[in-house]
């Protein structure tokens, strides 16, 4: 797991913030998910390709003696109650595209699901409660039920432009008749996709990331949009905490002056570089730059205007022939401004 990954991934295992992701992302802001509800699981999670799996007990393909193993090392999983029912989150950060991610989520899904069925399996196992050969073989009753399970993916960088489910990997024509006829019956598979940046409503967030992805928005929309809002929101910003601040600094890295005070930052300091004093430099620097600005135009619109008066000013003496004047006012400053009040300019 890189840098990148870690920052955001502290941040996303507080409950409060997992929990407002997935308010924001699923219910539109609504408070569905209670961070007091989430129960954290852990980040690792395998099952053993038994008869859970294979269908084949007794019959299931052996390594070195036993059972062969598939693991997912994830980044979040937690345990969340909806309502009446439990719902399995688990959220994971990439800061790159992985082209074959709805491969990679449909698997992810999938080994929760098994390990629910190996964990009911074990439990009846040990009650010896099933009756009839269909329950035996399956290793659960006809009454049993899983958890809902949902994968999101967690994307940092820019634009995503992999496939978001299974059908726009396939190498098919999905405009001809066959391929039409076809698709009802190839199972699809999208992924749950988060872009960091591209949130169009940040409001639907309650915690930090509602100023995370407000900052990204507008720095999206144009710097100065990004600078009116941080200097609007400092109470807000300056109340982050360490781990809110690095998350926040990681998403808004690309954010072309703050990039650069983050890495003078980073050269400069051994410790981690704090949100609060680049906020501080970039809102001085702009505020500077801004002044600046100001001067250069009123600098350039003071030449506009002399430049119209004296257009004016020649365009007078040549039609009233008065050529000796012209040449004198051209060297002469006060004699310029004496014609230039004696004509009304």
């Amino acid at each position: 797991m890189g840098k990148e990954d870690i920052a955001v991934s502290r941040l996303l295992e507080r409950k409060p913030v997992f929990a407002d992701l997935i308010n924001g992302f699923l219910y539109g802001g609504r408070q569905v998910v209670k961070a007091e509800e989430l129960e954290q699981l852990s980040s690792r999670s395998g099952v053993i390709l038994d008869a859970a799996v294979t269908g084949q007990r007794g019959r299931g393909q052996k390594e070195g003696g036993r059972s062969p193993v598939i693991g997912r090392v994830g980044d979040i999983r937690m345990k969340a109650k909806t309502g009446m029912y439990s719902v399995i989150f688990a959220g994971e950060i990439q800061t790159g595209i992985h082209y074959a991610m709805p491969v990679r989520t449909m698997l992810y899904d999938a080994l929760e699901y098994v390990k629910q069925v190996q964990d009911l399996e074990k439990e009846h196992r040990e009650k010896k409660d099933l009756a009839g050969s269909d329950e035996f073989l399956s290793g659960i009753s006809r009454k049993d039920r899983l958890l809902p399970v949902v994968n999101i993916v967690f994307y940092l960088g820019d634009d995503w432009d992999g496939s978001r489910n299974i059908h726009e990997l396939l190498d098919v024509d999905w405009g001809s008749r066959e391929a039409k006829e076809l698709r009802p019956f190839i199972s699809d598979y999208h992924i749950n996709l988060i872009s960091a940046r591209a949130i169009k409503y940040p409001e639907n967030y309650k915690t930090c990331l509602q100023q995370i992805f407000s900052m990204i928005k507008c720095g999206k929309e144009g710097k100065e949009k990004l600078y009116d809002y941080i200097r609007n929101h400092r109470e807000e910003l300056d109340r982050m905490d360490r781990v809110e601040e690095q998350a926040a600094l990681i998403l808004l890295g690309e954010q072309g002056k703050l990039k650069e005070l983050i890495s003078e930052k980073q050269r400069g300091e051994k410790e981690e570089v704090r949100m609060r004093p680049i906020l501080t430099e970039l809102i001085e620097y702009m505020e500077a730059k801004g002044e600046a600005r100001g001067e250069e135009r009123g600098e350039m619109r003071g030449e506009a205007r002399e430049r119209d008066r004296m257009m004016k000013m020649n365009r007078i003496l040549l039609q009233e022939k008065r050529y000796d004047e012209l040449e004198r006012a051209s060297s002469d400053e006060d004699y310029l401004n004496k014609l230039c009040q004696e004509l009304g300019i």
